[in-house]
């Protein structure tokens, strides 16, 4: 048995938890449950009366039990000569409870393992927890941060530090190690180096490239060079964002280029088309290259985005979205004698709408080009060998990661702390100078294009140099933000999470004023690409990711988790895999597509066996598609009928064709 005794209410008086079975070691009393609740009163250094509750025991009783029990002295030091020498007690010992669990009557003995700073006293973790709860409903309605608060807990083991990431007056940028979730450590793989005038290429190519600066391969291209890439073999590079990954594509498809075979450069958005297009005809040019871009019948086309560019299928280097180049197969156009492909941010398969076209196009273009290189580009692919197979690819994997990132996560309340936050934060990044002599500059994502204007508006009112950026934007104002972007001109770009993956920024910090893209949030895949764009191993020795999140926000109806849960989320859990899933109005779409391209059935059902998401036999799906006349069938022959042909070139459903053509 076991007594835990310590001083009263009053003068003279001690109040002991009595507790029957008694845990071996004390600091595994934890949250016990006391048996009885005496009051000691002491006279004359002896006991003199004994209360339990309102009921008198009698003293002498309970000096019997004492000399038998361990005692545990909590600041009753004065009271040990009585324990040890008046009732000769051996089992005396000393120790410090949490009186928050003391005042419900438990008793939990505090450790250097399991005690808590608060209001200048330690408490148990379990009361800290409690109290992080309470103070969490207070504030925020809601304990959905709680797993990160209890986090902060952990590591610092002071509530009223915690308590303060919490606060409305919170400062970020005087308290990192608070709002720091974690540091992902830079991580650097040795891969043998490869000097350009090494490499088996053209002498007009390795000029071209040196004068850019080039003189050395980037570890990923020097890896990808290593299994086969200047010798036509087909490759899946996996490799963080800013490692290099554009350049292995135009290693494999210039100098095929300059002996006329045509490379295709296939990306997911317009503002990207366009960067590359100026970034190959500005190099290329020179060696005699003509290059074009073709953006045809995107679906993210915008106003006034062509501005004197080469839109013609004859040139050596076309640059395209993926819809871009698709429009021209399903139109029925010839693009020639194409020696490479490729597909930079080939993820894009796993998207919902996107994917099964992209995946498609990629098998049209494996049946016309059988002899083409194909070069698949990706930052996030969370199956790489399981998809490099599928795709016929070879793997070349590199997860370097070149700089160290610190992830931080801040609590706010509401919009207006969001952007106070936001504000700070830049203006602090603004001021620092990397050791290799660049300014901080921030890139900040949000859910929309509207917003990027309010907060680009907002940050410049507060001192700063920001404008907004988006694919809405004209073409000329987009490019003038980027050139002042690489000459420090600005302190931050604020974007739409749809440019994560798009143009190159060499940002020193990413902010997320919010976790969603339009009215869906983010996946692991999306805030891996954007997170990535902070710290560049030529401009920074480190990069800083700030996700601002306001517990309980939600951006539309349709959303079923808030932000605070997301974010953990996006923190903790892996990447997702490449999963292509077509559903039946898409599977039409492809095969429909697979027919504006091939006529013979037999190539039509090799096509469709190349597809990584097709669900029937392309047979299957064109006896539907003649009902709705899109095709007619003649034997092994397959004719798409005019209407056909129009519904294909203008991505449309069934469903979208039959409702335009009967209104």
């Amino acid at each position: 048995m076991l007594f835990v005794v310590r001083p009263g209410r009053k003068k003279n008086e001690l109040e002991a938890f009595f507790i029957e079975n008694e845990p071996e070691k004390l600091s595994a009393m934890k949250n016990l449950k006391a048996d009885r609740i005496y009051r000691f009163i002491m006279r004359e250094g002896r006991l003199f009366k004994v209360l339990e509750g309102s009921q008198y025991r009698n003293p002498k009783e309970i000096e019997k039990l004492l000399r038998q029990a361990r005692i545990v002295l909590v600041n009753a030091d004065e009271w040990e000569e009585y324990f040890k020498v008046r009732l000769q007690n051996k089992r005396v010992e000393k120790a410090e409870l949490c009186r928050l669990c003391l005042l419900e009557g438990r008793v939990t003995v505090l450790t250097e393992g399991n005690r808590i700073k608060y209001h200048g006293e330690y408490i148990c973790e379990r009361c800290a927890e409690d109290e992080l709860k309470r103070e969490l409903r207070f504030r925020f309605k809601s304990i959905a941060m709680f797993d990160q608060a209890k986090k902060l807990l952990d590591r610092f083991r002071d509530l009223d530090k915690v308590l303060y990431a919490f606060d409305p007056r919170f400062d970020p940028t005087k308290n990192p190690e608070i709002t720091r979730w974690d540091e992902l450590k830079a991580k650097h793989v040795r891969v043998e180096k490869l000097r350009v005038d090494e490499l088996n290429l053209p002498g007009k190519f390795k000029s071209v490239l040196k004068a850019e600066g080039v003189n050395e391969l980037l570890p990923v291209q020097s890896l990808a060079v290593k299994n086969g890439l200047l010798d036509g073999e087909s490759l899946l590079v996996v490799s963080a964002t800013a490692s290099g990954k554009t350049l292995i594509g135009e290693l494999a498809g210039v100098p095929k280029a300059m002996k006329g075979r045509k490379m295709l450069f296939l990306v997911p958005l317009v503002a990207l088309a366009n960067q590359k297009y100026d970034d190959f005809k500005r190099r290329y040019s020179k060696l005699g290259l003509r290059v074009a871009i073709r953006v045809g019948m995107s679906r993210i086309k915008t106003r006034d985005e062509l501005v004197v560019v080469d839109t013609g299928i004859d040139a050596d280097i076309i640059v395209g979205t993926y819809e871009g180049i698709d429009y021209l197969l399903r139109a029925g156009r010839k693009i020639g004698n194409v020696g490479t492909i490729v597909i930079d941010e080939i993820h894009t398969l796993d998207d919902e709408e996107r994917g099964p076209r992209l995946d498609g196009l990629i098998a049209r273009l494996r049946e016309l080009y059988p002899h083409a290189q194909f070069i698949g580009l990706s930052a996030t692919i969370g199956n790489p060998e399981e998809l490099a197979k599928e795709l016929g690819l070879k793997l070349v994997l590199y997860d370097e990661r070149p700089v160290d990132l610190e992830r931080h996560i801040i609590i706010a309340r509401n919009e207006s702390e969001k952007w106070r936050h936001i504000a700070v934060l830049c203006r602090a990044e603004a001021s620092r100078k990397s050791l290799q002599g660049y300014k901080g500059q921030t890139i900040v994502f949000t859910f929309s294009r509207k917003r990027t204007h309010e907060l680009a508006a907002y940050l410049t009112s507060k001192g700063l140099k920001a404008k907004p950026y988006h694919s809405g934007l004209p073409y000329k104002q987009r490019k003038l933000t980027e050139m002042e972007f690489l000459a420090q001109r600005l302190d931050v770009v604020v974007t739409t999470a749809a440019l994560g993956a798009g143009v190159d920024f060499p940002a020193s910090q990413v902010i997320f004023e919010s976790l969603a893209m339009g009215n869906k949030w983010l996946t692991v895949r999306e805030f891996h690409q954007m997170l990535g764009r902070a710290g560049r191993p030529l401009y920074h020795e480190k990069g800083r990711v700030y996700l601002i999140v306001e517990p309980g926000r939600k951006y539309s109806a349709q959303m079923e988790s808030s932000e605070d849960e997301v974010a953990f989320k996006l923190l903790t859990s892996p990447i997702e895999p490449v999963i292509v899933e077509w559903s039946d109005e898409l599977e039409h779409d492809n095969v429909l597509a697979h027919s504006c391209v091939f006529n013979r059935l037999d190539v039509i059902e090799n096509v469709q066996a190349k597809c990584l998401g097709a669900n029937q036999s392309a047979e299957k799906v064109l006896e539907k598609l003649e009902e709705f006349d899109f095709v007619r069938i003649k034997g092994s022959i397959v004719d798409v009928t005019p209407y056909g042909r129009a519904v294909g070139m203008s991505f449309l459903l069934p469903k979208e064709a039959t409702f335009i053509r009967n209104n």
